[in-house]
């Protein structure tokens, strides 16, 4: 009976760390992906269509079809989650969170992803429950006050 628990112990770990490290919206787009669309989303993109500057990030940041580069992938998840497009604004706080071509800063994450999870994101709603877990009361209330001042600041 132990070793039955054990194994769901660990499946069930495994799990939340793959729901963690798997972004949001990654395998739909893969899954219809084509490396011939890499120029396509690229002028959609410098165009400011937020779904395409997520898209581009996503490429950037899996190397799917072009080298990984996270600093491009940060540019264009900035971009798109400037325009408050959820799912950027949750890979954007996973970056930060991760300290992915940024520094390392739980505050900024959690922001990000209090604003993507304000959208009904589900996977923004567990990384923040889990982000509750690492990061001080004051450092919410922080990351809160600033995701709300983004909010008035961008109309949103």
């Amino acid at each position: 009976m132990k070793f039955s628990k054990v194994v769901l112990l660990i499946a069930l770990l495994l799990g939340g760390a793959y729901i963690l490290l798997n972004w949001s919206g990654f395998d739909e787009f893969l899954a219809s992906y084509s490396v011939n669309r890499v120029q396509g989303l690229q002028d959609a993109a410098e165009k400011g269509d937020a779904k395409a500057q997520y898209n581009l990030g996503l490429v950037y940041d899996r190397g799917v079809g072009v080298k990984s580069d996270e600093s491009k992938a940060l540019k264009w998840y900035r971009l798109a989650a400037g325009q408050g497009y959820a799912e950027a604004q949750y890979n954007l706080g996973m970056m930060y969170f991760f300290g992915k071509a940024v520094a390392q800063d739980n505050i900024k994450a959690y922001r990000w992803i209090v604003l993507a999870a304000d959208q009904d994101l589900d996977a923004a709603k567990q990384a923040m429950e889990e982000l509750k877990k690492k990061i001080s009361e004051p450092q919410i209330a922080t990351a809160q006050a600033a995701a709300r001042a983004w909010k008035q600041t961008n109309n949103k």
